[in-house]
């Protein structure tokens, strides 16, 4: 994804979103729009580079919930309360022994969404 600009991705979403029945209902639809987030990694995107993320700014961020928001506004607000605590983490926890190890797993998470995960 390196070489792919993240907000476009974002914008070009509806093409790659492939759902059973679109007009079926919302939570099915929010389901693979959050999937295809994680197949197109946006969902780490404010994560630090030293940490394996893009270091998105806040701004960038808004620009791509905006983009989800506008086909899905579940999986938009989803979106953005993710990207919100995500924030958070990154500003508050990032000189804690406590945030290599979130991180870590939390980008595991992001490629192995079923995966259990454990904090030593």
């Amino acid at each position: 994804m390196a070489d792919i600009d993240p907000i476009e991705l974002s914008r070009t979403l509806p093409k790659r979103v492939v759902a059973q029945n679109r007009w079926g209902g919302e939570r099915e639809y929010t389901d693979a729009v959050l999937q295809q987030l994680r197949d197109d990694r946006l969902i780490g995107v404010v994560v630090p580079p030293s940490h394996g993320g893009l270091g998105l700014s806040v701004g960038d961020a808004a620009r791509i919930t905006y983009n989800i928001a506008r086909m899905s506004t579940g999986a938009g607000l989803i979106y953005a309360m993710h990207m919100s605590q995500a924030f958070t983490v990154i500003r508050h926890a990032s000189a804690t022994p406590f945030f290599d190890d979130f991180l870590r797993l939390s980008l595991i998470h992001i490629s192995e969404p079923t995966r259990p995960l454990y904090i030593s």
